[in-house]
């Protein structure tokens, strides 16, 4: 017999998942359950729930991020304008508690906010908004996006 097998980099080794405890478990199969469907933010919802109660020392911080990630996909998802400004800030409040002010994320977010801003109808596009918008674009290195707004 022949060690090859040990030697063939064709064979991948087994894999693994690792947990606190059941509620970490359970919260991240929900989040890959989300992941996989993008069906129901309240999969998310129910992610953070879970893992807020685990033992794991970064559990807050965890339970945080899915929380943000439920207001934004629940904003992003949301027909009528207003609720959907409503559930993307409580987003970035929850992000503004877990990354630096000036991450990616909170920019998409206050992307989508201001775009939502700018199709109310019944008045006229304040001037700041649209240079912020800009201003946003041009930090995420789409500036040529601007003239779609």
């Amino acid at each position: 017999m022949s060690n090859k097998s040990v030697y063939d980099k064709t064979v991948k080794p087994p894999t693994g998942e690792v947990f606190y405890d059941d509620y970490e478990m359970r919260a991240v199969h929900l989040f890959e359950e989300f992941s996989k469907t993008k069906s129901s933010p309240e999969l998310l919802l129910q992610a953070s729930e879970e893992i807020s109660k685990s033992t794991n020392p970064e559990a807050k911080q965890i339970s945080t991020l899915y929380l943000a990630w439920y207001f934004r996909e629940k904003g992003v998802k949301e027909k009528d304008n207003r609720k959907a400004r409503k559930y993307l800030l409580k987003s970035l409040t929850e992000f503004k508690k877990i990354v630096p002010s000036d991450d990616a994320i909170l920019k998409r977010v206050e992307l989508e906010f201001l775009r939502r801003k700018f199709e109310e109808k019944s008045k006229r596009p304040d001037l700041k908004l649209f240079l912020r918008r800009a201003t946003l674009f041009k930090e995420l290195g789409k500036d040529h996006d601007i003239t779609k707004i």
